[in-house]
């Protein structure tokens, strides 16, 4: 009797359930909704009542939001909680959702054929005014502004969603993340999150607005918040959190298509070296294990694809000499991979005997790729088994790690080829095994079993990824992203700023480009190729992780490190920039790890009331204090930058503005006879530093000497306003940081007739290496300082220039607070 009056409730949507069924009045149709805590919504649309399991969700959810609001009333076809009312049309199931905390309704939502596979829904809002998200789609050449308003995602009508596609003279990536952010003319906001792996077709250039897809059931989720920054914590919360990349990652990286031999790639190092670059890393390209690329009718039978496994003909003893470049040269290494296994090789046989390829449906046999060999012909191995996935973890990528690699460069994980007959293991719990299946999924499950290997074999040194493809929740798993094989000219390098626009919003932060453009030839320039990459590397510097050169260079034709291509004194000093910056860029990783917030942050995000900003793609604010303003045109020394309302400094000549909201003109790109991209930092800004000359080696400070400098730097800008800001350190390379071995230091400013209080709180917590007696140096920028005290002794006032000074201390104790007391005359 309990269960049939549970089946009665269930299916008339009382308080009892969660989620909560209605069905269609004239089909087998339901609706399903769960009420979630911290105002969301999670809805499906089903042509089979379930009342035993919630709502099924992809593996692009982590499910550490979906906790359900149980106090949820309902009358009828309405629910209604502290946060929401909700109204079902039952004739149609169309959906009214009104937002009790905004005092408005958010959207109405209605399927579309919901009998057929292509299926979908309408989304009809009166709020929307501008339109961020859904990851990586290139359009607009050119610029790197605009919103999604008037877009179409178009997955082609025989692609299956991600891809590399043809794009201004380059191929570019394609990628779809189904986010959705809704921004209202007074900052009305929701978020729209459509949980399916299928190709989807957005139409944003109609109202209502569509999606549409393939699969089963409609399942979608609907988020709201006052501020646009929650809401993305949200979105970040559903599908993970970015972990702290190890230090390397933020700096200076080398690559190209690619180093012949270890002789080659030292060569690049030293000539940097030489010429006073820091730096972190070198990609390895395919010719790392042999692999090759010919184009035309040629014989194959000696691809080493899938061995994974150094060519030691021109990579002998691969064990000493990537130990060399890690601990004397400071540098590490990124082998590249793919998921394609040569069939003359011994995996190709041992992978298949155990299925863990994909095969031709219906069969055992591997399904053969033999459609563009120019890697080889043979099979893929199928990320989707978890066990496949482990299997080649083990095999392969453990030994990459014993000799000290623990990053990795996937690539052509779209996938590239692929044959449309072929299954996989797939979700076999949904019968969906088919290609069409998992293709948007492929790469993040491959990414998946990167991250589930080194967790399983409880390594300890941190992993990275730089992937070409994905979907939303990649980030959780370590993984960056870049823009494909990009054509070597302004309009592509505009467009893929304003592809970060939106990739900030759909959760990744880690994202670049191939600097100075993958394809580079005459057909492919539009200018001289020196100053494109000078301007390319400079908006890198700031924008970038990590900052990463590359290009197609099998026949050794062109260069590509930034030592060899460009203006070299403004490459340095854009490279010098970004290592300075580092410990500001440190600690905004560490607050997106905890957080969710983002480091690169499109300019709505810190001015959502500001709607000067909401298509401003060019600008982009580093954290909250600093505004890089891009650069990207052929004789542009110096271009017009907005600053949102209050008092802004130049970076470069600390030139002091007052602004209502309004373009500040001339603002020079050659500040110091070096080409920089016009950088701003807020009043009440504080920015930790580090030293950087010549001498300095890499990110982690390491010096040519062998030492390592430690040294406390702090910019600031003093602000009647009290700001605060927490610097946070850890080892750098291990993540020992997730078990709260990370120091946090508490740095405030306020300034009260014309005494500045700068306070550097007791640093709490503690990492391995850690130094508690420290130099510290405060840059202040001000008029004049007259005096400077820490804890009643006078300090030592140096002038740097005009509206530049300089406090050093030595040997300060961050066991304790210390005080700093500087009377001056500020702005």
């Amino acid at each position: 009797m309990k269960s049939i009056l549970l089946a009665l409730a269930l299916l008339s949507g009382s308080a009892m359930a969660n989620p909560y069924n209605f069905k269609h009045d004239h089909s087998e149709h339901f609706l399903r909704i769960e009420v979630l805590k911290e105002r969301g919504l999670h809805f499906e649309i089903r042509n089979k009542l379930d009342t035993s399991k919630r709502i099924w969700t992809t593996p692009m959810v982590t499910r550490d939001l979906l906790t359900r609001d149980f106090s949820t009333k309902v009358l009828g076809t309405t629910l209604e909680n502290k946060d929401f009312v909700v109204k079902v049309n039952k004739s149609n199931l169309c959906v009214n959702v009104y937002d009790k905390n905004q005092k408005l309704t958010l959207m109405d939502t209605c399927p579309i054929k919901m009998d057929q596979y292509w299926k979908g829904l309408s989304i009809h809002s009166t709020t929307t005014k501008n339109l961020y998200g859904l990851g990586q789609y290139f359009t607009n050449p050119g610029t790197a502004d605009g919103d999604l308003i008037g877009r179409v995602w178009d997955p082609l009508m025989h692609g299956h969603g991600n891809a590399l596609r043809t794009f201004s003279k380059g191929a570019n990536g394609y990628a779809m993340f189904p986010v959705l952010y809704s921004m209202g003319k007074t900052n009305e906001n929701f978020l729209f999150f459509y949980d399916n792996v299928y190709k989807q077709m957005w139409s944003l250039n109609q109202t209502p607005y569509k999606v549409e897809s393939y699969g089963d059931q409609i399942r979608w989720f609907v988020f709201s918040a006052n501020n646009i920054r929650k809401l993305r914590q949200k979105y970040m919360k559903l599908t993970g959190h970015a972990p702290v990349p190890k230090k390397d990652v933020f700096g200076l990286w080398i690559s190209e298509f690619g180093y012949d031999s270890w002789k080659e790639l030292q060569g690049e190092v030293d000539d940097l070296k030489a010429k006073g670059f820091p730096l972190d890393g070198a990609a390895l390209d395919l010719q790392w294990f042999g692999g090759s690329f010919y184009q035309g009718d040629v014989d194959r039978t000696g691809s080493q694809f899938g061995s994974l496994t150094f060519d030691t003909k021109n990579f002998p003893n691969p064990k000493e000499t990537i130990a060399d470049f890690k601990n004397r040269q400071g540098i590490s290494l990124m082998p590249i991979e793919e998921s394609y296994i040569s069939k003359w090789i011994p995996e190709h046989k041992d992978l298949a005997s155990k299925n863990f390829m994909a095969t031709f449906c219906g069969t055992d046999s591997p399904a053969e790729l033999t459609a563009n060999p120019w890697w080889g012909i043979g099979g893929m191995l199928d990320w989707t088994n978890n066990a496949a996935g482990d299997y080649w973890h083990d095999l392969k990528r453990n030994k990459l790690t014993e000799l000290g690699l623990v990053h990795h460069w996937t690539d052509l994980g779209e996938p590239e080829m692929y044959h449309e007959d072929s299954c996989y293991f797939g979700f076999p719990e949904l019968g969906k095994i088919k290609h069409a299946d998992v293709h948007n999924i492929y790469n993040f499950k491959w990414l998946e079993s990167i991250d589930r290997g080194y967790k399983r074999n409880k390594v300890t040194t941190r992993h990275f990824m730089m992937s070409r493809s994905g979907t939303a929740g990649i980030q959780r798993f370590g993984s960056g992203f870049w823009s494909g094989d990009i054509g070597a000219n302004m309009n592509a390098m505009t467009a893929h700023y304003n592809a970060q626009m939106h990739m900030s919003f759909s959760g990744v932060d880690y994202y670049g480009a191939d600097i100075g453009g993958f394809h580079r030839s005459d057909y492919t320039l539009d200018g001289d190729a020196n100053e494109l990459f000078t301007q390319w590397f400079a908006n890198a510097a700031l924008f970038d992780f990590p900052i990463r050169s590359h290009t197609w260079n099998t026949l050794n034709d062109r260069v590509t490190s930034p030592s060899k291509i460009g203006h070299t004194a403004s490459n340095l000093a854009n490279t010098k920039l970004r290592y300075k910056l580092f410990p500001y860029y440190y600690s905004l990783a560490h607050n997106a790890y905890l957080k969710g917030d983002a480091i690169i942050n499109p300019m709505p995000l810190v001015y959502p009331h500001d709607l000067n900003v909401r298509q401003m793609g060019n600008q982009k604010m580093i954290g909250e204090s600093l505004m890089g303003a891009m650069v990207a045109r052929y004789g542009e020394w110096q271009r017009s930058v907005y600053l949102p309302k209050g008092k802004w400094f130049n970076f470069h000549t600390e030139d002091f503005y007052q602004s209502n909201g309004q373009y500040v003109h001339k603002i020079s790109a050659w500040p110091k006879g070096t080409f920089q991209v016009p950088l701003f930092i807020r009043e009440g800004a504080i920015i930790p530093t580090m030293n950087i000359d010549n001498k300095t080696m890499n990110i982690s400070g390491k010096r040519k000497d062998g030492s390592v400098d430690t040294s406390f730097n702090l910019l600031i800008v003093p602000s009647i306003t009290a700001s605060v800001f927490t610097i946070f350190e850890d080892d750098g390379q291990t993540h020992e940081y997730k078990n709260d071995m990370v120091a946090k230091t508490k740095i405030t400013q306020v300034l009260n007739k014309n005494i500045l209080e700068v306070t550097i709180d007791k640093t709490l917590g503690n990492f391995k290496g850690q130094k508690l007696t420290r130099n510290v140096e405060l840059i202040v920028l001000a008029k004049e300082i007259f005096k400077a005290t820490l804890s009643g002794k006078t300090l030592k006032v140096k002038k740097l220039k005009d509206n530049k000074y300089s406090v050093q201390v030595s040997k300060v104790n961050f066991r304790k607070e210390n005080k700093f007391i500087l009377n001056l005359s500020a702005y």
